[in-house]
C-alpha cells in the first residue's frame, strides 16, 4: 500500500498477508511517474480520509490502522466489529 490523497482504498485488506508494506510519500505528495512506479510494483494506493496528513503524522497513522486491521491492538485477536 502507499498513502495517497488521491487514492480509492479507504479500508486496508490486510488480514492473512504475510507481509505488508506502507509507502508514505513525501511533502507535496507522489508525482505520477512515482505512483506508476508503485502501482507497477503491484502496490495499492489508499487514502486515510479528506485531510492531507504530514509525512511523520501519515506514518503513524497508518501503522495504527493496520496495527487495528490485523488485530495487534487487541493482544492478537481479530478486531471487534465496529458498532454504530
Amino acid at each position: 500500500f502507499y498513502l495517497d490523497d488521491q487514492g480509492e482504498t479507504g479500508l486496508i485488506p490486510a488480514r492473512g498477508a504475510h507481509r505488508i508494506s506502507l509507502a508514505v510519500g513525501p511533502e507535496g505528495g507522489w508525482t505520477d511517474a512515482e505512483r506508476k512506479a508503485l502501482r507497477r510494483a503491484g502496490a495499492r494506493p489508499l487514502v486515510l480520509g479528506a485531510r492531507v496528513l504530514r509525512a511523520e503524522t501519515a506514518v503513524v497513522a497508518g501503522l495504527t490502522l493496520l496495527q487495528y486491521t490485523m488485530g495487534d491492538l487487541f493482544g492478537g485477536a481479530p478486531a471487534p466489529p465496529h458498532s454504530t
